[in-house]
């Protein structure tokens, strides 16, 4: 039996996230195919597993042909392309659906839902008032000194995390909800 085996990169930015997680619901349909040829379970595939699958089939069938068997070995990614890698690995590990952030990238992830106007931002600070900002500064610049010399983190992403969910209108905002 021969082998395709996959090690899988998806670059991060969510202007890549749609066409990222259309890649990777693709070759999740392509596993399933794979998986179902070996088990012969194929009265469980749908959509384009099928077609996956009739692949394969046509592959095999020379005389000469060994069998063809798809194995992903490694997923990594960075930002919105790590996120989809973990929706892969996870449904690839547990027999799920890879498919579950289609929802999310395609309707919910629109630019205009993920931004936030200027003006809902600001008033926090403007509260503060000079007085409350002139005794802020000097702690701020020796809580950068300690982010700074903490491995993996840098000031500019505590500092936006820290301020995003600060401003937050809602109790259940994280960082990683793209809400702020």
């Amino acid at each position: 039996m021969k082998e395709l085996r996959i090690g899988l990169v998806l670059y991060g930015g969510v202007s890549l996230a749609v066409y990222m997680n259309g890649v990777v619901t693709e070759l999740w349909h392509a596993l399933r195919a794979s998986q179902a040829r070996a088990s012969n379970g194929a009265a469980a595939l749908d959509g384009t597993a099928l077609i996956y699958k009739d692949l394969l089939d046509t592959l095999a069938t020379g005389s000469d042909t060994e069998e063809l068997r798809i194995v992903v070995d490694a997923v990594a990614g960075t930002s919105a392309g790590g996120v989809n890698g973990a929706a892969l690995a996870k449904a690839v590990v547990e027999g799920g659906d890879a498919r579950v952030l289609n929802t999310v990238w395609i309707e919910q992830a629109d630019i205009d839902a993920l931004a936030a106007a200027p003006a809902e931002r600001a008033p926090l600070w403007l509260r503060l008032g000079a007085g409350a900002v002139t005794r802020v500064i000097p702690m701020l610049r020796r809580l950068r000194k300690s982010i700074d010399r903490l491995p993996g983190i840098d000031w500019p992403w505590a500092r936006d995390h820290c301020f995003g969910l600060a401003t937050a209108k809602s109790g259940t905002v994280t960082p990683l909800s793209g809400s702020y």
